[in-house]
Order: structure tokens, then sequence, then C-alpha cells
């Protein structure tokens, strides 16, 4: 890893929530995942958008965040745009363990930051954390506004 790249894994690491034991970790981090995807849930609810933890709901949810972004979305459901990206992460990382078991949910210590801890899913050698905003608002060339979807089909291997 280069310097730059360490300063940057440790200003990511520094940012996670510090907890006592892996224990309280994981009650935090298991509940708010839970949270989460209560609120997204609620959330299409709202918008009348069916999201059912297949892979093809991942263009859903994606197609709804352009539209949201497109226009006042946000503020009309009553959520920041930053908190919907949190939920796109969880809900991504749902559909991972939805469809495929052997994906599971784990809480890690941060390996660079003692006492820092955070949420991801992993299957054998990939782990993948829970990213707390949606990438797809850095990719330049999502064109068809299915980054989440592409991206699930080469991590799940399909």
């Amino acid at each position: 890893m280069t310097r730059r790249g360490l300063q940057v894994a440790l200003q990511s690491d520094n940012s996670l929530p510090a907890f006592t034991s892996q224990n309280a970790a994981e009650r935090f981090l298991f509940q708010l995942r839970d949270d989460f995807r209560a609120e997204i849930l609620q959330l299409a609810a709202q918008c009348d958008v069916r999201l059912d933890f297949s892979p093809d709901s991942l263009k859903t949810l994606e197609s709804w965040y352009f539209d949201l972004r497109g226009s006042d979305g946000f503020d009309q459901l009553g959520v920041t745009q930053g908190q919907f990206e949190r939920c796109i992460g969880y809900y991504t990382c749902f559909v991972y363990t939805a469809r495929d078991p052997n994906f599971t949910w784990i809480v890690k210590e941060s390996p660079l930051v003692n006492g820092k801890f955070y949420l991801a899913v992993t299957n054998g050698l990939m782990t993948i954390a829970v990213s707390h905003h949606s990438r797809t608002i850095d990719l330049r060339n999502n064109k068809r506004m299915e980054s989440n979807y592409r991206e699930y089909k080469k991590l799940a291997g399909l």
C-alpha cells in the first residue's frame, strides 16, 4: 500500500464507530443494519417502489435513486441524500445475503485502529464492507444506472 493509500485507510478507519468489545459492536451494528433495512422498505412503500431483495431490485433501487436525485425527491421523502445512499449500501448487502447462503454478515475490528469496528458481508476470502455512501454517484460512465447490479453480478459470480 502506498503512503497516501495508508493515510486514506487510516482516516477511513478512524471514522468508524468505537466499541469496548466485539459483542458491543455486533449488537450495535446489527441493530443499525436492521434499522436501515426497515427504513429503505418504509421509504419504498411510501413511493410504491417494489424492493424484494432480488438482484433485479438493485436496478429498481438505483433508478429510484437517480429519479430522487434529479428532483427534490429526498426532501419530499424526508431524508437526506446521504441517508438514502447509506440505505442503498445496506440494501445491497442484504441482496447478497438473501440470494446466496455463502454470504454472511460479520462485524470486524479495523486492522489499523484498535477498538474501531465495521459491518460487512463475507463469502470465503471475499469481504464487502457496507459502504456509508453509494458509489453510484462516483461513477462517471453509469449511463444505464445499473452499476450496483453489475457489481453484484461480478462479485456474486453470475
